[in-house]
């Protein structure tokens, strides 16, 4: 009872909302990531902490923006 009256908490809906977005969106992101560069990649730790955090903002940037600018409006029609 307990654990579905937290999960259904009404603040949790736009993140809801805004992560299935970007689960739709984070192909994209990584695609254009990944082959945007033109030389090789050296394999690191920091490598993967930098292009780790970069498609995670990335990836969530551009999926709030398709939610406030897409998803949301189409919404508001029905």
């Amino acid at each position: 009872a307990y654990v579905n009256a937290f999960l259904s908490w009404t603040a949790w809906q736009p993140a809801g909302k805004v992560s299935y977005v970007a689960y739709l969106v984070h192909p994209g992101v990584l695609l254009t990531y990944f082959c945007s560069t033109s030389r090789m990649v050296e394999y690191s730790d920091g490598w993967y902490a930098s292009s780790y955090t970069f498609t995670c903002v990335w990836t969530f940037g551009v999926a709030l923006l398709f939610y406030l600018f897409v998803e949301q409006p189409l919404a508001n029609l029905l």
